[in-house]
């Protein structure tokens, strides 16, 4: 089974949207993809600042966020991005100040 063929059903059971909503969905791997602090990474603010103004979004994860974190970093990001999807909240711009070794 496709992952992408159940998640508008998943997406309709926990409240998030109707499945009429989805007008579409990709899915990209990338093997072995990992953040790389080399090149244009000194450029990242100005890819953070153009995603953040793309409504339906969101980077999370290592791979997402381009940041060497850890799986409870990840996970952690993933539930605040669902906590803003369900109660509307529109500026992402916390999701990059999430830390767990505060």
């Amino acid at each position: 089974m496709n992952k992408l063929s159940i998640l508008p059903q998943e997406l309709r059971t926990i409240g998030l949207i109707d499945c009429e909503e989805i007008l579409g969905s990709k899915l990209i791997r990338v093997n072995k993809a990992y953040p790389s602090y080399t090149g244009t990474y000194k450029n990242l603010s100005e890819l953070v600042e153009f995603t953040n103004k793309l409504k339906n979004l969101y980077l999370i994860g290592r791979n997402g966020m381009h940041f060497y974190n850890s799986q409870d970093h990840s996970i952690l990001t993933g539930m605040t991005v669902a906590d803003d999807l369900v109660f509307g909240k529109k500026n992402k711009s916390h999701l990059w100040e999430i830390r767990l070794d505060d």
